[in-house]
C-alpha cells in the first residue's frame, strides 16, 4: 500500500517537472524568437557592411577586377535602394526582409565567385 502511494508521487513528480521543463524551452524560445527580430533587422546592415569590405578587400588585392568591382557595387547599390524603398513605410515586413536577405545572398555568393575566379587585374 505505501510503496503504490510512493510510486504516485514519483510519478506526480516527474510530473511537475516536466511541466517546469517544457515552460522553460517554450520561454526560451519565445525569446530567442523576440531577440532574433532584432538580430533580423541589424544583420541586414551587417551583412551589406562586410559585402562592401570583401569587395574593397578583393578590388585591393587583386582578386578582383575593376569591372567586377564595379559590377559588385553596382549590386549592392540595388540592395540599399531596394532596402529603402521597404523602409519607407517605418518597417519591414517579414516578406520585405526574406527579399532582401535572399538579395544579400545572392550578392555574397557573386562577391565568392569574383575573388575566386581567374580573372586578376595584373
Amino acid at each position: 500500500m505505501w510503496f503504490n502511494a510512493l510510486i504516485t508521487v514519483q510519478t506526480y513528480k516527474m510530473t511537475l517537472q516536466e511541466f517546469a521543463m517544457k515552460r522553460v524551452i517554450t520561454l526560451t524560445l519565445t525569446l530567442i524568437v523576440s531577440a532574433s527580430t532584432t538580430v533580423f533587422a541589424s544583420s541586414i546592415n551587417e551583412r551589406q557592411q562586410h559585402q562592401r569590405a570583401r569587395i574593397a578587400d578583393g578590388i585591393q588585392s587583386g582578386e578582383i577586377t575593376r569591372q567586377e568591382g564595379k559590377r559588385l557595387a553596382k549590386q549592392q547599390r540595388q540592395i540599399a535602394i531596394k532596402e529603402k524603398r521597404f523602409r519607407a513605410d517605418g518597417s519591414l515586413s517579414r516578406k520585405e526582409r526574406v527579399k532582401l536577405q535572399r538579395s544579400l545572398s545572392k550578392s555574397s555568393a557573386s562577391i565568392y565567385r569574383s575573388k575566386h575566379n581567374k580573372a586578376d587585374r595584373h
